[in-house]
C-alpha cells in the first residue's frame, strides 16, 4: 500500500490542465477498412539516454501523488496499479508516497472515446467520421518530484499516444 505523506510542499503538476495523447480522426471507408489520421502529430523524444542501471534507479525513485477523487458511484475507491508484478493500491483522494515506476503506470492508463458527428449522410466518406478524444483514465495530481528530470519525463508520458 502507498504511503500518506502531508510534509512535502511543492508546486503540483495537474494532469487535467496537461495534453494527453493527441487528438486524431478515425476514419471507415466504404470497403470497410479503418484508417486513423491525427493532425498536429508532435514528435516526442523518450527520457534522457539513460543507462540502464540508472533508468532502473530513476524508476525506484519515490514521488508525491494525490490521485482525484471522483462522482462516479461505481468508481472503485483504490486505485490499483502494477509494474513487473507488484501490485499496490492507491487511495483516491489523499497524498501517498509512491515509486515512480508506478506513477508511469498510471500516466500510460488512457482511455479513447470516439465521437461521430452527424454531417452529410450521402457521403459515406464523411459520414463515417469518427473524432477521437484522449483522457487519463484516473487523473492525478504530482505533489512532489524532487528529480529535476521528473517533471520533463512526466510531461513527456502523458503527451505520448493511448
Amino acid at each position: 500500500m502507498a504511503t500518506k505523506n502531508h510534509n512535502r510542499p511543492r508546486k503540483p503538476i495537474r494532469t487535467l490542465e496537461m495534453d494527453v495523447g493527441q487528438e486524431g480522426i478515425a476514419q471507415i471507408s466504404l470497403s470497410g477498412a479503418a484508417s486513423i489520421e491525427r493532425s498536429d502529430i508532435e514528435i516526442v523524444d523518450g527520457p534522457d539516454a539513460l543507462k540502464h542501471a540508472e533508468e532502473l534507479a530513476f524508476m525506484e525513485e519515490e514521488v508525491v501523488i494525490n490521485i482525484h477523487e471522483t462522482d462516479d458511484p461505481n468508481a472503485e475507491p483504490y486505485v490499483q496499479v502494477g509494474s513487473n508484478g507488484k501490485i499496490i493500491y492507491i487511495t483516491r483522494g489523499e497524498d501517498v508516497i509512491i515509486k515512480r515506476k508506478y506513477l508511469e503506470r498510471l500516466a500510460r492508463a488512457k482511455r479513447v472515446g470516439y465521437q461521430q458527428k452527424h454531417l452529410n449522410s450521402s457521403d459515406p466518406l464523411k459520414y463515417n467520421r469518427l473524432d477521437m478524444k484522449t483522457a487519463l483514465q484516473y487523473p492525478f495530481e504530482l505533489k512532489e518530484d524532487l528529480n529535476p528530470r521528473g517533471r520533463d519525463w512526466l510531461v513527456k508520458i502523458l503527451k505520448e499516444a493511448a
